[in-house]
């Protein structure tokens, strides 16, 4: 059943393979979002999908995709018709009430900002964690860090367009290459804002949280390489070699200065 509503604030957008078990979360996730008229809920399924929710009365829009998660989580910005964009996977818990809160206190006053980072109280796993951010600089180096992933932030549809959407290229971890690249443009604009808030979402859906940056760039480069060939792996061991190297003369250099300093 596709609900067709006049003025959408926020389009919250679930890759799903269809599992009973999601198809059922999905469903409470769907009677939430019905009680609030600016929210649409798109859940994108593979091509071959042949499950319950195409026969059910569920209040979502029901889109399918050919490719694998990125790929999916691209063709639900297409249909999406709100104005901003919520991501999430199928056995998540995001909290509709708080992430509603978020847009509703947006409004017309930050219309020029692209992005938004709800922080706060996240829940990971069983856990509660304070994401905090106190200033404009500690929010760009979230931007890079855990727990700043799709399921923490909220995006401008126009703006994730405008980066050119999910890379289809990676397997994994698109969703951060997005957010460097997002880190990238807004550096100078600062069309972002941080949102103090309490929990936007329930279970953290993500294998390698709290791993160094330096961990991911490699995880994701990898990942593109497997899809792209090997020339970029090539560069970047030849990169890394050269760090390695000029950190060793720079080691190197000290030591004789502090030696010849102490001989004097």
């Amino acid at each position: 059943m596709v609900r067709l509503k006049e003025k959408m604030n926020l389009s919250i957008i679930v890759p799903s393979l269809g599992s009973e078990l999601a198809s059922e979360k999905l469903l409470i996730l769907a009677q939430t979002v019905e009680r609030y008229k600016e929210i649409e809920l798109i859940v994108v399924v593979p091509e071959n999908y042949k499950g319950c929710m195409e026969s059910e009365d569920y209040s979502m829009i029901l889109v399918k995709s050919k490719g694998k998660i990125y790929a999916a989580m691209n063709e639900g910005i297409r249909h999406a018709s709100g104005k901003w964009l919520y991501f999430c996977g199928d056995t998540d818990t995001p909290y509709i009430q708080n992430l509603r809160s978020v847009i509703g206190e947006i409004g017309d006053i930050l219309n020029s900002w692209e992005i938004v980072v709800a922080t706060g109280i996240v829940q990971v796993g069983k856990k509660l964690r304070e994401a905090k951010i106190d200033n404009y600089k500690q929010l760009l180096i979230a931007i890079e860090r855990n727990p700043t992933h799709h399921q923490a932030i909220i995006y401008k549809k126009n703006f994730v367009i405008s980066l050119g959407m999910y890379d289809e290229n990676y397997t994994a971890l698109a969703d951060y290459k997005l957010n460097l690249e997002a880190r990238r443009v807004i550096k100078e604009q600062k069309d972002l804002y941080c949102h103090q808030t309490n929990k936007i979402f329930g279970k953290w859906d993500i294998e390698t949280p709290g791993i160094s940056m330096r961990r991911r760039r490699k995880n994701y480069q990898e990942s593109y390489n497997a899809k792209c060939g090997h020339l970029n792996n090539w560069a970047f061991r030849l990169l890394a070699i050269g760090v390695e190297v000029l950190t060793y003369l720079i080691g190197s250099a000290k030591t004789f200065i502090e030696n010849n300093n102490f001989r004097d």
